[in-house]
């Protein structure tokens, strides 16, 4: 290198560098390509990576869903902003699944979030949609947020990648704070 300067080459499958991440513009609107975040949860960040030297700044947990009665916020109220407790807790009333629903999607992702991981990759495995079915979860919460979310962050829609990495991403989410 001369003078500090360093030769790189970049090698990408794509034309543009960034894997699956990216911003792409269409009709005026940025919109994220990927899942853009990094968990201090994921056994594996903790390993190699010194987090505290990244200095993250968590992302709110909560959605923002678009529905024919407008945007609805849905969140964990623990690591919900103070400022949109009032309407998360409005919206979770009034929409995306009745209150069976709900409560089956807190007690599948409070029991992600206690069990150990050797006690998930332990259990009979499923396709992540036949474990949705399972635990409750077949209504509009399951529809208009969950497979969204999962099908984005798992890069598939047929909702067939095993049941037992979504439950681990899951618990990482409920224990983690994503940044």
């Amino acid at each position: 290198a001369d003078g500090g300067a360093l030769d790189v080459v970049i090698l990408e499958a794509s034309g543009r560098v960034g894997g699956r991440l990216g911003t792409d513009v269409v009709d005026g609107y940025r919109c994220d390509l990927g899942f853009q975040l990094i968990n201090p949860a994921y056994p594996e960040a903790r390993r190699v990576l010194d987090l505290a030297a990244l200095d993250l700044r968590p992302l709110p947990g909560a959605v923002v869903v678009a529905t024919e009665q407008g945007h609805r916020v849905l969140g964990d109220p623990r690591r919900t902003p103070p400022s949109l407790l009032p309407r998360m807790v409005r919206d979770a009333a009034i929409s995306l699944g009745g209150p069976v629903e709900k409560l089956a999607f807190v007690q599948w992702a409070l029991s992600c979030a206690r069990r150990r991981p050797d006690e998930i990759l332990t259990t009979p495995d499923q396709a992540w949609s036949d474990a949705l079915s399972s635990a409750g979860l077949t209504g509009d919460l399951r529809h208009a947020v969950l497979e969204p979310f999962l099908s984005g962050t798992l890069a598939e829609i047929d909702g067939s990648t095993s049941r037992r990495f979504v439950e681990l991403l899951i618990r990482s989410f409920v224990r983690g704070r994503p940044s």
